[in-house]
């Protein structure tokens, strides 16, 4: 019966093409990314919100008006978020204005935020911060990232997973065959 949203970006698109409908089939999702909405539609999800908006790329993100109004209606239980940069003094941020303020809307939405990031997002700032770190549950990152980036980070509250990078898991895989 859960609500789980899903904002725009590479990272929250690998995410989605990976959650693989199943024996749990009674979750909604709400997402502001066509690609994220058809790569969950591929996997055998089928109660899928978009919430329509300005088509903005290059994260293939839907913004503006129409995506914010729709987007201020929703509540989810759990938003995995993508983004551009983190860092633990500054918070999530953007070069994009719009596609913060959709953020923006997204995290006041979600009773809980999960950041997935690729360590090069981390410690970096751009244009416009959306969310504060204590506003984040968790960050799941890879193992590439600097540990004193992340000490920062967990500083903040944030509780972190580290995971190994894919092309470790496939050379480790094949050095084991």
């Amino acid at each position: 019966g859960m609500t789980v949203a899903l904002s725009a970006g590479t990272t929250t698109w690998q995410v989605a093409r990976r959650l693989r409908g199943g024996a749990v089939r009674d979750l909604t999702f709400v997402t502001n990314s066509l690609n994220v909405a058809g790569a969950l539609e591929a996997n055998g999800w089928h109660s899928i919100i978009v919430s329509g908006g300005s088509f903005r790329t290059p994260s293939d993100a839907l913004v503006g008006p129409f995506a914010n109004q729709t987007l201020r209606q929703l509540n989810a239980d759990l938003l995995l978020l993508g983004v551009h940069s983190i860092d633990a003094r500054v918070g999530l941020t953007t070069p994009n204005v719009a596609e913060a303020e959709t953020n923006r809307i997204m995290v006041a939405g979600a009773a809980k935020v999960v950041v997935v990031a690729d360590s090069s997002k981390l410690g970096h700032v751009s244009l416009a911060t959306f969310a504060g770190c204590d506003e984040v549950a968790e960050l799941v990152t890879d193992t590439g990232a600097d540990r004193a980036t992340l000490d920062a980070l967990a500083d903040t509250g944030l509780r972190l997973h580290l995971v190994e990078p894919q092309r470790l898991r496939e050379a480790a895989s094949e050095t084991a065959s």
